[in-house]
């Protein structure tokens, strides 16, 4: 499977973008996955990711805002996400607002919810800490591991 991982400046800050998210600074741009683009794979970010086009994979960032134009297949961790497009499967956040225009088919673990007039939710809400839940958002890499037979 394929693993991303993206930086803070992955892609510059293009003057139609919208404004960054909570904690975020005007000077680093956020990372952007275009709705020309489909990706097989997780994504880390150790920013604010903004997505337009399709996911099949996990995705890790600390801001992540889901376009209306985006398909997501997988579960979404980070402190704030924002959901506007279509999202099947969990998502595990501090803070997570569902838009009007949003498509949600899982689970939400979170500890502040937001939930617009129009919004479609259809799963679980758990309110938490994700921390305590067992939906840590963790910004670091998996470790790495080789399965090899034991030792005679």
């Amino acid at each position: 499977m394929l693993s991303i991982s993206m930086n803070e400046t992955a892609v510059a800050r293009s003057p139609s973008s919208p404004p960054p998210l909570a904690g975020r600074s005007a000077t680093s741009g956020p990372s952007v996955i275009g709705a020309d683009l489909s990706i097989v794979g997780n994504l880390v970010s150790a920013g604010e990711l903004q997505i337009h086009g399709t996911v099949e994979g996990d995705i890790q960032g600390v801001n992540v805002l889901v376009c209306e134009t985006a398909k997501i297949a997988g579960t979404i961790s980070g402190q704030d996400v924002i959901v506007h497009g279509e999202v099947k499967g969990s998502v595990k956040a501090e803070r997570v607002v569902l838009a009007a225009s949003c498509r949600l088919e899982g689970d939400v673990f979170h500890q502040s919810l937001s939930i617009e007039q129009g919004a479609f939710f259809e799963g679980n809400s758990r309110r938490g800490s994700p921390q305590l839940d067992g939906a840590a958002v963790k910004h670091e890499r998996p470790p790495f591991v080789v399965d090899a037979p034991a030792p005679k």
